[in-house]
């Protein structure tokens, strides 16, 4: 009896790859992302069809200027490039904080094509021991109106905070336990050679 075996050999391909930098201040911060890095073709379920996905550039940055002692303005501004002739989209945000606390923020998203797709979206969030919870909702500008009263979106996020110069104690602590302190010899004192008292005769 035959064998009738089948071998199967699997490949392992990334679905999506993506390259990024990020730069930050006190005040500022710039972001550089690229999504569909490697511009796989697009895989519904089991399914894989011809068409590729295209790579994306998305440009982000804003400023945090201080308005008053508690109050602090950041405007920041998102850019979205499709390769392929995609309408490039933008996207201009405001964000008012209180007290590191409480924040408004208002947008609009617009785009180079030629049918209107603005966007308007308004939010209102809390931030609280590294959470953040929020409520935004969006309402759109173009025909699609007459058919979508807007959406609306909760979310809740956690902050994670990584300090400058946080392994500063930990290299000062390693380097004084595992490199002692070399030892220096103590310079001896320089005595004066005590006079010698001459031995008395004997009257």
């Amino acid at each position: 009896m035959g064998s009738n075996a089948i071998h199967i050999k699997k490949e392992y391909k990334p679905d999506e790859l993506k390259k990024g930098v990020y730069l930050w201040g006190k005040k500022y911060f710039v972001s550089l992302s690229v999504p569909q890095l490697l511009e796989n073709k697009v895989r519904l379920g089991d399914a894989l069809f011809t068409e590729r996905l295209k790579r994306t550039y998305v440009l982000y940055g804003g400023y945090d200027f201080a308005v008053k002692e508690k109050f602090v303005l950041t405007p920041s501004i998102l850019v979205k490039a499709i390769e392929g002739g995609a309408p490039i989209q933008v996207d201009i945000n405001f964000k008012a904080t209180y007290n590191k606390l409480v924040w408004l923020g208002v947008s609009f998203r617009g785009s180079s094509s030629q049918s209107p797709s603005e966007v308007v979206v308004a939010s209102v969030g809390v931030m609280k021991y590294n959470f953040v919870f929020g409520y935004s909702y969006d309402y759109s500008l173009s025909s699609i109106s007459t058919y979508s009263s807007g959406s609306h979106e909760v979310f809740l996020t956690y902050k994670i905070h990584c300090k400058k110069g946080s392994e500063a104690p930990k290299e000062v602590s390693t380097t004084t336990a595992e490199t002692p302190a070399p030892v220096v010899s103590p310079t001896p004192p320089v005595t004066e050679p005590t006079p010698t008292t001459p031995t008395e005769q004997p009257k």
